[in-house]
């Protein structure tokens, strides 16, 4: 059961993975920033795990159907706010380029960029929860937010101690939008929503 979890787990946040990295890269090092992502990502992450859990006790009809597919409009929102504080970098002398502000993602950011991603987790989570106990969900619930950790670990290592770090630093100001904009975009395709 346990290594079904995990199986689970890795099959539905490759994509979540990606956004992290865009997150913690745009976070630039800074340390309360990228504390930051990962409340964010674990509220968020753990709102996804709840909901299915209370999915799998009979709300199934209010989390899933068609609407989740709506949820798309959530990131392709985000990443394009972010898009208009994109600014080409100004000039204060000659030849001299002043790179533009890249504000550190909030929690509120990355929670919701989290929950708006999570619609893949909960088409998965909560059909394997509806079929498993009550101490087996628990336990599988808990994988998840084991694999949750080591992910943020991971995104957070890669993205402030790796020789990537140093590819991530010129585009982040890029990264985050474009990869919410991406996301929120494939999760209204995937979902068929207006008829897509």
């Amino acid at each position: 059961m346990l290594l079904q979890a995990v199986g689970l787990f890795l099959g539905t946040n490759v994509d979540s993975f990606v956004i992290l990295l865009a997150f913690f890269s745009q976070a630039n090092g800074d340390t309360a920033a990228n504390i930051r992502v990962v409340i964010g990502q674990f509220l968020g992450f753990s709102l996804i795990v709840l909901a299915c859990a209370l999915g799998a006790a009979g709300l199934a009809q209010v989390l899933s159907g068609p609407a989740t597919a709506y949820l798309g409009l959530v990131p392709l929102a985000m990443g394009l706010w972010q898009v208009r504080r994109i600014r080409p970098a100004s000039r204060t002398a000659p030849g001299a380029a002043v790179a533009p502000e890249v504000r550190a993602p909030e929690v509120w950011q990355v929670t919701v960029a989290t929950l708006a991603d999570g619609g893949d987790n909960v088409a998965a989570y909560l059909p394997f929860f509806a079929v498993i106990g009550i101490n087996a969900m628990v336990a599988c619930s808990l994988v998840f937010l084991a694999g949750a950790a080591v992910m943020c670990a991971l995104a957070w290592l890669i993205c402030d101690y790796s020789p990537l770090a140093q590819v991530l630093r010129p585009v982040r100001r890029v990264a985050v939008p474009a990869v919410l904009i991406v996301v929120g975009l494939a999760i209204l395709v995937h979902g068929r929503a207006f008829g897509l």
